[in-house]
């Protein structure tokens, strides 16, 4: 079992390194909505729980407790946005072959996506709204047996739909709940997809 949070960790920081130049692409695309007057601008940070599906889970079975998403949202007007998402889960599984061996598998998913949504009622105080995500996933791969913890790395061509609410809890703060589906295509044969449950907090940037 330290085994794999060993891994969780190591992964993690991977992550850290990888979301860097992609933070940094989301300020400057925030500054860009700024700059030309948009209604506002929501910065987001949320908590995922992930759940394989079909391939995936065939190959992890466990669901994913290790996942963060950041995501920046300018508004066009009220009930249209568009932006930048970034997110990490790590998917690991531990399988004893019934003698002394043990196999730690391990999936670190990063999708790299532009999105955009549509507000329902976007006035209220709960707003439910429905959208899609689309970009790139990097997906890090790994088996260990033994002593060798191989990895292979992917990217992949993804999209990501969802649904969800925003929630205003103050003047500058919002709740963000939502459920989104993955799916990465296939990459020298290998495809991925889940199910998440996601919630967190936004915060108002700009408002004009």
């Amino acid at each position: 079992m330290g085994s794999i949070y060993t891994l969780i960790v190591r992964e993690s920081m991977e992550g850290v390194e990888i979301v860097k130049p992609v933070l940094a692409v989301i300020l400057t695309l925030l500054l860009s909505v700024t700059a030309y007057g948009q209604q506002n601008v929501l910065v987001g940070l949320t908590y995922n729980v992930s759940f394989p599906t079909s391939d995936t889970k065939d190959f992890i079975d466990k669901t994913s407790f290790a996942g963060y998403g950041f995501e920046g949202r300018g508004f066009i007007k009220p009930s249209f946005s568009y932006g930048l998402y970034f997110g990490w889960n790590n998917f690991d599984d531990e399988l004893n072959s019934g003698t002394n061996s043990e196999e730690l598998r391990s999936l670190d998913v990063y999708p790299i996506t532009l999105i955009f949504h549509y507000y329902f009622q976007p006035e209220t105080r709960i707003a439910p709204y429905i959208g899609t995500g689309i970009g790139p996933y990097r997906i890090d791969q790994r088996i260990k047996t033994s002593n060798l913890s191989p990895k292979k790395v992917r990217w992949h061509f993804g999209v990501a739909p969802d649904v969800g609410l925003r929630i205003l809890l103050g003047s500058s703060v919002n709740a963000l709940l939502s459920v989104k589906y993955h799916y990465a295509f296939e990459t020298d044969g290998a495809t991925f997809s889940s199910f998440g449950l996601n919630f967190g907090l936004a915060y108002v940037l700009v408002t004009n």
